[in-house]
Parts: structure tokens; C-alpha cells; sequence
């Protein structure tokens, strides 16, 4: 009896595994086929043909999301309610806040730039007019210096030259009285003993 007793439970645990890679079969089955066709999210869901009419999602008024009959969605819109949850108004809300501070920030950057390059440029500008200025202010003065030191070497010339000339004149004088008192030769008024 022993060995009937033995094909009787082997037989039972045969059956066991058997229903159970049979159920698991067709889990899998299910999940694979049926999964698709419930994988519908409740907006998408809202939105098919439900009691003869399209269902539409808003957000009511920033605040809430309400689900709508298609024909309503124009007077839902008059007053400032958008297409979509709350949640992806807000997104969305957001998102463009954001690209506006971005570019007025960007704005802001390029003309605080500009300024500042265009304050460079006449700074610049100013110093080169300055340095223009001061250079010929520069030359104006080694001009009047040259032109002084030339003048003052030009008296000092004509000095030196009427010292000499009126040194040679002096003695050319004291020798021509000299050979007017002596020898009589000499042609002007002298006083000399000479014929004349």
C-alpha cells in the first residue's frame, strides 16, 4: 500500500505545480494584453466620448481641476480657466516666469555691458584728448624755452660782440689819438701836431 500511497501524493503535487504555472501563465497573459487597455490615465480617460459628449480637463480659476462637457469649455476659458490639471498650469505658469526673468536679466547684463563699455571708450577717448593736449602743450613750451635759450645766447652774442667791438673801438681810439699826437698822419679832428 505503501507505493499507491506514494503515486497519490506525487500525483497531488503534480497537480498543485501544474495549476500553479497554469495561473501564473495567464497572470502573465493578462498583464501583457489587458494592461494596455487599462493603462488609460484618468485625464485621458475623462476625455473620450462619456454619455454622448467629449469630457475636458481645466483648472477652475488656478485653484482646482474640474472635468467639463466639450461645449463648456469656451465660456470656462472667457473667465481665465486653462486646458489642463492645476498642477500643469502651474508648470507652465512658472516655466514662463522664469524664461522672463531670464531674459530681463540677460537684458539687464548686455545693456549694464554696454554702458560700462561705453563709458571705457570715452574715458579712453578723454585721456587720449588729454594726452594730445598735454603733449602739445609740451612741445609749445620746449619751443619757447629753445626759442628763449636761443635769444638769451643771441644777447649774449651781441653782448660779447659790442663788448668787443667797443673794446676794439676804444682801443683802436686810444691808438689812433696816439698816432694823432704823433706821427700827424692822422685824417680827423685830432689834436696832434700833424698836418691835417
Amino acid at each position: 500500500m505503501r507505493k499507491g500511497q506514494m503515486k497519490q501524493t506525487n500525483t497531488k503535487a503534480q497537480r498543485a505545480v501544474f495549476a500553479a504555472v497554469v495561473a501564473a501563465t495567464m497572470l502573465v497573459t493578462f498583464g501583457a494584453l489587458g494592461g494596455v487597455g487599462l493603462a488609460k490615465t484618468a485625464i485621458s480617460v475623462a476625455q473620450y466620448q462619456y454619455g454622448g459628449q467629449e469630457k475636458v480637463t481645466l483648472c477652475h480659476k488656478g485653484k482646482n481641476t474640474i472635468t467639463v462637457g466639450a461645449p463648456a469649455v469656451a465660456a470656462h476659458k472667457r473667465h481665465g480657466d486653462t486646458v489642463g490639471t492645476c498642477a500643469a498650469a502651474k508648470a507652465k505658469a512658472e516655466a514662463k516666469a522664469k524664461a522672463k526673468a531670464e531674459k530681463a536679466k540677460a537684458k539687464a547684463e548686455a545693456k549694464a555691458k554696454a554702458k560700462a563699455e561705453k563709458a571705457k571708450a570715452k574715458a579712453e577717448a578723454k585721456a587720449k584728448a588729454q594726452a594730445k593736449v598735454k603733449a602739445k602743450a609740451d612741445a609749445k613750451a620746449a619751443a619757447k624755452t629753445k626759442a628763449s635759450s636761443e635769444k638769451s645766447k643771441g644777447k649774449a652774442k651781441g653782448k660779447a660782440k659790442k663788448q668787443e667791438s667797443s673794446a676794439s673801438s676804444s682801443s683802436t681810439a686810444s691808438s689812433g689819438d696816439k698816432g694823432n699826437k704823433g706821427n700827424g698822419k692822422g685824417g680827423g679832428n685830432g689834436k696832434g701836431n700833424g698836418k691835417g
